[in-house]
């Protein structure tokens, strides 16, 4: 990122928290970019995954943005609004790791009958199995 781009991180309330929003901001600072309001702007940061009708509306009436970055990994919801006279980023690959632990950890409960703990009223065991002394194999590939 140049020195002298502008970026704006929108919308104002995103559905992120605070915290989410002030980490953005000082993703802008520490990769070279100036903070500004949308009628400044080179690019857009679009916190709002919900409402791809607000960012095209936003991008509508700022002409001058030139970049747009999609906080999420998916840009479907975004896909018409998508063209060639400006470029498109997303957080692709952002969240492949966090995904895999997740998909890693369900399987777990899963194997091991959380869900049905979770679902009785009363403490009777269940039959599950155990991975202890067993071999595990984990295929998957990087990136």
């Amino acid at each position: 990122m140049a020195d002298e781009t502008r970026i704006c991180v929108l919308p104002a309330a995103p559905h992120s928290a605070p915290a989410d929003r002030d980490r953005i901001e000082d993703a802008v600072r520490a990769g070279g970019g100036t903070l500004s309001g949308v009628a400044d702007a080179d690019g857009v940061i679009w916190t709002d995954w919900s409402d791809p009708a607000a960012l095209g509306a936003t991008l509508r009436e700022h002409p001058r943005v030139r970049w747009v970055q999609l906080v999420t990994s998916g840009v479907d919801a975004f896909g018409p609004l998508i063209t060639d006279d400006r470029v498109w980023t997303s957080a692709k690959g952002a969240y492949a790791e966090p995904m895999a632990e997740w998909v890693l950890a369900t399987l777990l409960a899963g194997f091991r009958g959380v869900p049905g703990y979770a679902r009785d009223r009363r403490w009777e065991p269940q039959p599950t199995r155990s991975l202890f002394g067993a071999r595990v194999t984990i295929v998957g590939g990087e990136g």
